[in-house]
């Protein structure tokens, strides 16, 4: 059995949200980064392999990757 899931890893700032999208725009494995934004954080697991990984920064529009195929 093959794992059927994604998720998002960042190295945003303190206070960024980290999750993965899907094509309806769907939200999954939102995270908040609240230590250190240099280390290397990983939202929570969205399901299936056809998502984007996005971030938003506090007060900024969100930015995703291309769709994940």
């Amino acid at each position: 059995m093959k794992c059927q899931a994604s998720w998002a890893r960042s190295t945003a700032p303190i206070s960024s949200i980290i999750y993965t999208e899907d094509v309806q725009g769907q939200k999954y494995g939102l995270y908040t980064i609240i230590k250190d934004g240099f280390q290397e954080h990983y939202s929570g697991m969205g399901p299936g392999k056809s998502l984007k990984a996005c971030f938003q920064m506090p007060n900024q529009k969100p930015q995703c990757t291309q769709l994940i195929q």
